[in-house]
């Protein structure tokens, strides 16, 4: 029996640096997703987004 690789679900997190989206972001992070984060910086911080599997 071939085993079948995990494939993680790809999300798309725009805002992902302000209070709303960088918990949003913490929470697909738990549960195992690919993030990708999309922000201007206008009002959030780089330094809010999660440091695991996310790219932005």
């Amino acid at each position: 029996m071939a085993s079948r690789s995990k494939t993680k679900i790809k999300v798309v997190v725009m805002g992902g640096a302000g209070f709303i989206g960088s918990n949003l972001v913490d929470a697909l992070v738990e549960k195992d997703f690919m993030v990708h984060v999309i922000d201007d910086l206008s009002n959030g911080k780089r330094e809010n987004v999660n440091k695991k599997p996310v790219s932005m």
